[in-house]
This record gives C-alpha cells, sequence and structure tokens, in this order.
C-alpha cells in the first residue's frame, strides 16, 4: 500500500517548487486530487492526510461519496464534461464546476455558485465544432 501522506507532501513539494522557478505565490496555486473511480476509504486517508479539494467527473458517483464522507472538510468540484441532464443535479452538489459547454447549458439550468466555463477553439487538435 502506499503511503498517501508521503505523496502528497511530495507532490506539494514539487509545485513549491515549480512555483518558485516561475515567481508564483505557491498559496495562489489549488491541488485538486481526482477521486474519480477511487474508493471512499481511499478518499477519507487522503483528506485525513490533508488533500481538502476532491474532483470527480461523474456526478452519482460523487453524491455518494460526498454522503459517506460528510462528516470531512472537502470542497467538491466537478471537473468533467457537464451533460445537461445532470447540470442541476451537479449545481446542487459541487462547491465548483470547471467545465461547462455548450454555453447554452447555464443558461438552461440557471446554474447558481461558481462556474469556470471552458471557451472552445476550433483550432484547437480534436475539439468539435
Amino acid at each position: 500500500m502506499t503511503n498517501i501522506g508521503a505523496n502528497l507532501r511530495s507532490i506539494r513539494e514539487r509545485m513549491g517548487a515549480a512555483c518558485s522557478r516561475c515567481g508564483r505565490d505557491p498559496l495562489s496555486v489549488c491541488l485538486i486530487g481526482v477521486s474519480k473511480t477511487v474508493p471512499a476509504s481511499l478518499v477519507r486517508a487522503g483528506v485525513e492526510a490533508g488533500l481538502t479539494v476532491l474532483g470527480e467527473n461523474y456526478v452519482q458517483e460523487a453524491r455518494s461519496k460526498m454522503e459517506e464522507l460528510s462528516d470531512l472538510a472537502i470542497s467538491w468540484h466537478f471537473i468533467g464534461h457537464l451533460q445537461s441532464n445532470k447540470a442541476r443535479m451537479a449545481v446542487e452538489s459541487f462547491d465548483w464546476i470547471h467545465t461547462v459547454r455548450p454555453a447554452s447549458t447555464p443558461a438552461r439550468t440557471r446554474l447558481a455558485g461558481t462556474v469556470l466555463l471552458t471557451p472552445m477553439r476550433h483550432t484547437d487538435k480534436g475539439s468539435r465544432p
């Protein structure tokens, strides 16, 4: 079994070094632990080791974890493609929503809260019109 605490310290050290190289304040950078498909018991261990911001991209799986880990102080971020039929549930469940496409999704669901929009550029490789 891996040592989650040691891994987290190593990641934070590498993040700090990267911030130093580019002159950025390490406190301005947020580490989001992606807990997609990770059992709640391991997520709990990560939070107990100091990881307080978690990213999920499956709304139902996340809601199950949120309920199981409700005794912990976690900021939940939705980080995947948000389907319009799951948008309302995501808004009700997550603290942050990172990717909303197309632009009509917020209008249809009247998103409230903090939403980070992902603009699409047609020049991006693999982007869809």
